[in-house]
């Protein structure tokens, strides 16, 4: 038989307990996938700059750890993927460039 206090003790770790648990979740809970028309305005400017003459595969919103928003895309062009991290703002935070294999 547990006594108040023992039940206050058990409720305050499992509340603590659970409280850490998005910590060692999957980061891709934070991910939305979204379409250029949903964009703020500034981003879908420097999307569409990005994958002039190409193909828009994917689009993603994600808040990091720091909890600022940002937008990965996946862009196809000239037998290129091209990843590009978008700030809120617009501003181009990181660009990859993947070459397509030649057999």
């Amino acid at each position: 038989m547990l006594t108040r206090f023992s039940k206050k003790v058990f409720v305050g770790f499992l509340a603590l307990s659970l409280a850490g648990a998005p910590a060692l979740a999957d980061d891709d809970d934070d991910e939305q996938e979204l379409t250029l028309e949903q964009l703020p305005s500034q981003v879908r400017a420097t999307v569409e700059s990005e994958a002039r003459g190409g193909q828009i595969d994917e689009i993603e919103m994600e808040t990091g750890k720091d909890g600022k928003v940002r937008f990965e895309v996946e862009i196809r062009k000239g037998g290129e993927k091209l990843e590009v991290v978008i700030a809120a703002d617009g501003a181009v935070l990181e660009r990859k460039v993947e070459r397509r294999k030649r057999k």
